[in-house]
């Protein structure tokens, strides 16, 4: 809070919250190179770049530390997304493998999906759900439990559950779906 409070300037996505602050709001950038652009040109100035959960877990926070030096960024973890969904749905984050499709195609899952196994896998776009629980049950793995959270830890956390081969496509914001694999 005092380091949010304390800056000249904050950049934050739209689904951040409006904060009481008097730093000003800088809008995000279009892309990873505009962004790195962005932060290099603030200089010496105080500023804060809010991300979502943990910093260091598939998010900017080590890209933003290369960028700028160790020694210019204090980081200020928060639970992740992850630990959220484990913690939802009971499960040991040791037994669970966690995935991105920030960076790669929903595809990317298969080499993970194995009996008994227990995926965590950002979602991007509202599409992406439906394409992983379509590519499941494409590859006989129908049976297996899917939980999609949308806005999780915050007021509108919802949840949807539906096995794959009938999984439902709801149009939810920056999802995440967990995946408990179940061969058909």
């Amino acid at each position: 809070r005092d380091a949010v409070h304390g800056a000249v300037e904050i950049l934050g996505g739209e689904r951040q919250p409006e904060l009481p602050v008097t730093g000003a709001r800088l809008p995000w950038p279009d892309d990873r190179a505009a962004l790195m652009r962005l932060l290099r040109g603030r200089g010496s100035r105080r500023f804060v770049v809010l991300v979502h959960g943990d910093p260091l877990w598939y998010s900017l926070g080590a890209k933003i530390t290369a960028a700028l030096g160790a020694g210019n960024v204090a980081i200020h973890p928060n639970l992740s997304t992850f630990q959220l969904v484990a913690a939802r749905l009971g499960w040991s984050m040791a037994d669970i493998d966690t995935l991105s499709c920030h960076r790669d195609p929903p595809e990317g899952i298969l080499p993970f999906v194995q009996p008994r196994a227990r995926l965590i896998t950002l979602a991007t776009g509202a599409e992406t759900p439906g394409r992983i629980a379509r590519l499941l049950t494409a590859r006989g793995w129908g049976a297996s439990r899917l939980t999609l959270f949308s806005a999780i830890g915050g007021p509108r956390e919802s949840r949807v559950e539906a096995p794959a081969d009938a999984f439902p496509t709801p149009n939810l914001p920056f999802a995440v779906l967990a995946i408990d694999c179940i061969p058909g």
